[in-house]
């Protein structure tokens, strides 16, 4: 398994946005749609997206944003996601890691909101606390 960060999506990003909309996820249709159209390109300062390879092939997904709150900047975990078949393997939690090493070095905190329980679930095992804040309901603070 290799993480990169990523300039371009990947060729295979189809393959993970079908299979995400299969779940009734449409996150990865709007990160194709927003790159495609420029909207967002994870390209500003402290931004970045990060894919995982397992054997040249693409098995997940996220990046981080920035994201203004009362005046300040903070960084929004955006577009994570794993592949069914590579859940439970500690492909997200690597992931995950990789992300939160690199915005921490640009921000203090990183917000992220989920709708799931079985996600919410794995924020909180890695070190997430759950927020009652428009716009996210999982948030981690850099230890310094």
């Amino acid at each position: 398994m290799r993480i990169e960060r990523v300039y371009e999506l990947p060729s295979q990003i189809l393959s993970l946005v079908n299979e995400s909309e299969g779940e009734g996820f449409r996150f990865l249709a709007r990160l194709k749609s927003d790159f495609d159209s420029r909207v967002n390109t994870f390209s500003n300062d402290g931004e970045a997206l990060f894919a995982v390879f397992e054997a040249n092939v693409l098995i997940a997904i996220g990046g981080i944003n920035v994201q203004e709150i009362s005046g300040n900047q903070v960084g929004r975990l955006r577009r994570f996601y794993v592949k069914q078949s590579h859940k439970r393997y500690g492909v997200g939690a690597s992931l995950l890691k990789r992300i939160e090493a690199f915005a921490f070095d640009h921000f203090s905190e990183i917000r992220l909101f989920t709708d799931t329980a079985s996600a919410g679930r794995f924020y909180e095992k890695n070190g997430y606390q759950k927020a009652y804040e428009q716009g996210a309901n999982y948030i981690k603070r850099k230890v310094t």
